[in-house]
């Protein structure tokens, strides 16, 4: 039967963010902000500070901000990842930074620069006082005696090392429509078209939020024949690839996007009878999340299914030769999100 135009938008979609994803972006970008402040413009002038410096007086923490290699982002060198940690710093209503952490690209690792460090205030006299001094030691050190190196941290873990929760579980319920052609016995009458749809997926990604996962998905109608409500259910079982970005300060909104190839199952059930036929399928779906606690969230998506049942071509080809057997039905649901 014809393709659903929803699920074949929904794979361009993923076709395109993998092509970003391929062309490369810039770093990711974590903060943690305890107090904020009336935001500064970016490239604000944001003085820099090493644990081996000693801090102005009345120096007050705002919070901590890392930047850190995605997986395949280009725009890198300590110059750029020094001046996106500066712009958060400036988001926060901060005027200064203290680098805590810094690891140089490898051969054979991330070919990024990555920092961590701590958001600062300073009253504005402090911050003119330390201003040119500042600056130029800035410009100074990068020049001429490189930049901190790995070992600036010590007797420290890696920022936010157990914070991350690369794994997510979804449950979800809502519509779901055929958009192919459905055929009904001659006499038949209902909207097996329309029905109620469940589905649920085990993701886990890595930081760069690309990942794999595990998908179940179910869709429910009926339809009226001679006084009986032939039950109709289709099941689908898919693992899939998943792409999962944090929006926002402390990602509490999430796109995300998964396709996958898996088994399909049509069936019809009248009482104790069950006839039913496999195949097939695969899936598209798109959707966002907001976190309202670190370990639980809610979302709302929108997918796209398409199911073949090559071995029950024989009874499409007697009302339409030219189609084949298969199911294809968009869905729009929502439910729970818990990230451990």
């Amino acid at each position: 039967m014809n393709s659903d135009r929803v699920l074949h938008s929904l794979l361009r979609l993923l076709a395109a963010v993998l092509l970003l994803q391929s062309v490369g972006c810039a770093p990711k970008i974590y903060t943690s902000i305890q107090k904020s402040y009336p935001a500064r413009p970016d490239d604000t002038p944001v003085l820099v500070y090493y644990l081996s410096d000693t801090l102005p007086d009345r120096a007050e923490v705002l919070g901590k901000v890392e930047v850190r290699d995605n997986g395949m982002s280009t725009k890198c060198s300590y110059p750029e990842v020094l001046r996106l940690a500066k712009n958060e710093a400036n988001k926060a209503g901060g005027n200064g930074l203290i680098l805590t952490w810094h690891k140089e690209p490898t051969r054979f690792g991330s070919s990024c620069h990555q920092i961590a460090g701590d958001i600062l205030l300073m009253p504005d006299s402090v911050y003119r006082d330390s201003y040119p001094r500042n600056i130029v030691l800035q410009a100074y050190r990068a020049a001429y005696f490189g930049i901190p190196a790995n070992t600036v941290i010590v007797n420290r873990q890696e920022p936010s090392a157990g914070d991350r929760k690369p794994c997510t579980l979804l449950i979800n319920a809502g519509y779901g429509g055929i958009t192919s052609k459905y055929y009904l016995p001659e006499g038949a009458t209902g909207s097996p078209e329309e029905g109620f749809v469940i589905d649920g997926a085990f993701q886990w990604t890595s930081r760069s939020g690309i990942g794999f996962g595990l998908r179940y998905a179910g869709y429910f109608s009926f339809y009226e024949y001679e006084g009986l409500k032939p039950g109709i259910r289709l099941h689908y079982v898919a693992p899939e690839f998943v792409y999962r970005l944090g929006l926002g300060r402390r990602d509490k909104w999430i796109f995300h996007v998964s396709a996958g190839i898996g088994y399909a199952r049509y069936s019809e059930k009248i009482g104790d009878i069950s006839i039913g036929c496999g195949g097939f399928g695969y899936h598209a779906d798109l959707g966002f999340e907001y976190r309202i606690v670190p370990s639980v969230g809610i979302g709302l998506g929108l997918g796209g299914y398409s199911a073949r049942f090559s071995t029950m071509d024989y009874l499409t080809e007697e009302v339409a030769p030219d189609d084949r057997a298969g199911i294809t039905y968009g869905t729009l649901n929502g439910g729970l999100r818990f990230y451990f």
